[in-house]
């Protein structure tokens, strides 16, 4: 790994400055700002993708015949209802981890980012 002297630090930031279309002083702002809407984006997304999987749970489980004799259609709903907790249950791990982390140290969020900038 190379070590970065102040001057490289310094260009890399004003490079990440001049791709967000704003001055350096600004960017750190700019980058808070960009976490608190990635937070609200995440949670719209999850809220969406939660709604789908209990509306498609409910179409299920209401079209499923469960005193048919052929186990194959329960079997399809329950394979169903399964894979799409597993999903959800996924989705909102990753979203636990990330939203409060964003939005309560959003300076976290642009060191973290300005970081990643300069490290390439």
């Amino acid at each position: 790994m190379e070590t970065l002297t102040r001057e490289d630090i310094l260009s890399r930031v004003d490079a990440l400055a001049l791709k967000l279309n704003t001055s350096a002083e600004h960017l750190f702002q700019i980058l808070i700002t960009q976490a608190r809407i990635e937070v609200f984006q995440s949670t719209f997304v999850w809220l969406v993708l939660s709604l789908t999987f209990l509306l498609t749970l409910r179409k299920v489980a209401k079209y499923t015949d469960w005193k048919d004799t052929m186990p194959m259609s329960q079997f399809v709903t329950i394979f169903i209802c399964i894979g799409s907790g597993i999903f959800a249950v996924l989705t909102t791990f990753i979203l636990i981890q990330m939203v409060p982390t964003n939005l309560m140290n959003p300076e976290y969020y642009a060191l973290k980012e300005i970081g990643r900038f300069i490290g390439r």
